[in-house]
């Protein structure tokens, strides 16, 4: 059975985190091929955790280096 954008855009957030399976993982690629707007929120999540991890290594950097 073929998830809804619901179903789809929660794995793909536990996702994240490492808390989906194999089997989900194999689920939300089958509707990432059909769907553009969760394939667009995807690369949301990617852009949105690029971007804390650059933060937060900028943090540790600057209190590493006594700023």
């Amino acid at each position: 059975m073929l998830l809804t954008c619901k179903e789809a855009t929660q794995l793909m957030s536990n996702d994240m985190d490492q808390r989906t399976t194999l089997h989900e993982r194999n689920r939300i690629r089958l509707h990432l091929i059909t769907c553009s707007g969760c394939r667009n929120y995807r690369r949301d999540l990617q852009v949105l955790r690029r971007a804390c991890r650059s933060m937060v290594e900028r943090t540790l950097d600057g209190e590493a280096s006594g700023e």
